[in-house]
């Protein structure tokens, strides 16, 4: 047996976060974005950051996300809000429904601001998890996502999505033999 100290420092809450994109290339820009702060012992949430943003172009895929032009006419542009944004990711571990997408996005996004910021660790539920979309998904594990396509619902789902995952996986645990 070791005599090191045990490592007693609470894990790092968990931000879920989805965008809203103009479209799907390197150029489009993100025209809202929700992040949900979650406590990982008890899986509530602790703070939130949603907005609507200025995309400094057209919304793109209003089509697929509802927002118009005229929702974002009045909304700050990433770059206002990135430095505020920044502090409330840092050290938290990143959860998203394809987080390679809505970090992409980011990257790009706080890139574009000027601003430094280590998007860390990260989980999937959709590649860790689900391996299918985030209304499939929902609809396996008995989950209601009204609003689909709006960023705040998305997180508010994929919330969700991560307290049924973590809770099977949890339930998948076994004895350890030796």
């Amino acid at each position: 047996m070791s005599d090191a100290p045990l490592h007693t420092d609470p894990p790092p809450q968990w931000v879920v976060i989805d965008t809203e994109t103009t479209g799907l290339s390197n150029d489009d820009r993100i025209v809202e974005i929700a992040a949900l702060a979650i406590d990982p012992e008890t899986m509530e949430t602790v703070g939130e950051f949603v907005t609507l943003l200025h995309p400094d172009r057209d919304t793109g895929a209003s089509a697929v996300h509802g927002i118009s032009d005229a929702m974002v006419q009045d909304s700050p542009r990433f770059a206002e809000i990135a430095e505020t944004f920044a502090q409330f990711l840092k050290g938290r571990v990143l959860v998203a429904h394809n987080l390679n997408f809505d970090a992409g996005f980011l990257e790009r996004e706080f890139t574009r601001a000027g601003v430094e910021l280590d998007l860390g660790r990260g989980f999937c539920t959709w590649s860790q998890g689900t391996h299918t979309s985030l209304a499939k998904a929902c609809e396996r594990h008995g989950i209601t996502l009204d609003g689909a396509h709006r960023a705040e619902a998305d997180a508010r789902a994929t919330w969700k999505l991560l307290i049924a995952l973590t809770e099977r996986l949890t339930a998948e645990v076994e004895p350890v033999r030796t």
